[in-house]
């Protein structure tokens, strides 16, 4: 007697394969409301989202002492390097300056106290190095605010972010903007499908040499809440095994 396949069994062994290669997708980002409160809340959810958190810490790498609400003293790097608590180490590239540019929440330290923040000389691109790579990747942005004032405008900023793998395979890229009119903060969240190696960051649309500042970078593995597609293919594949499984008894 001639056998008939089930019709779900295609689409069930798709579904399968798909879920077996870990359903690799483009890095997506999401951007916080540009204000302070959702700035603080959204940073705060994805410190308490990650069971081990590494911290790219300006001011690990500024060497002065920190002072409230003035920039102070400030440094230029091309190359910041920072020994995570793992022994991975983590690098920033560019014309990089340290110095306390923004005082509020997002930017500040523990219990509010100063806290070294990043800004580029020039236009605001830079590379971010993860060593072994982070599949979470979380900072502040902040434009048309500063200690100094001279380097500040109201413009807004956009910001392209590109992930790259091991191999510098183009994991995915993610836009964010900040509104013009006025001082303008937000907390970016990246979730990426592969652990990101490099991250560039590169401002875009209306390019400009004043400053927009950029906290600590934190870093995890945490993974993400799953996609939809994910989900949907999962529920496929139970129901599909169910079928089958009834059809061969």
């Amino acid at each position: 007697m001639k056998r008939t396949s089930h019709p779900l069994l295609p689409a069930l062994a798709l579904g399968l394969a798909a879920l077996a290669t870990g359903l690799p997708a483009q890095a997506s980002l999401s951007a916080g409301a540009s204000t302070t409160d959702n700035l603080t809340s959204a940073r705060q959810s994805f410190i308490d989202s990650a069971t081990t958190l590494h911290r790219m810490s300006w001011t690990d790498a500024y060497g002065y002492p920190l002072a409230t609400g003035t920039g102070g003293n400030y440094t230029f790097q091309p190359t910041i390097s920072l020994t995570q608590a793992d022994g991975n180490i983590t690098q920033a590239t560019g014309a990089i300056s340290l110095a306390n540019w923004v005082d509020g929440p997002g930017f500040d330290g523990p219990a509010a106290t100063p806290a070294a923040d990043l800004a580029l000389n020039g236009y605001e691109d830079f590379d971010l190095h993860l060593g072994h790579g982070y599949t979470r990747i979380g900072l502040s942005i902040a434009t048309g605010v500063g200690t100094k004032m001279t380097e500040v405008n109201a413009q807004g900023a956009s910001f392209d972010f590109l992930a790259y793998d091991a191999s510098h395979q183009l994991i995915g890229s993610a836009t964010v903007t900040l509104p013009a009119g006025g001082a303008a903060s937000t907390w970016v969240t990246l979730d990426a499908s592969a652990p990101v190696a490099l991250l560039q960051v590169r401002e875009s649309g209306t390019r400009s040499i004043y400053d927009q500042y950029f906290g600590d970078v934190l870093l995890t593995n945490t993974a993400p809440v799953p996609e939809p597609t994910s989900a949907a293919l999962l529920a496929l594949g139970l129901v599909g095994l169910r079928l089958a499984r009834r059809r061969l008894r």
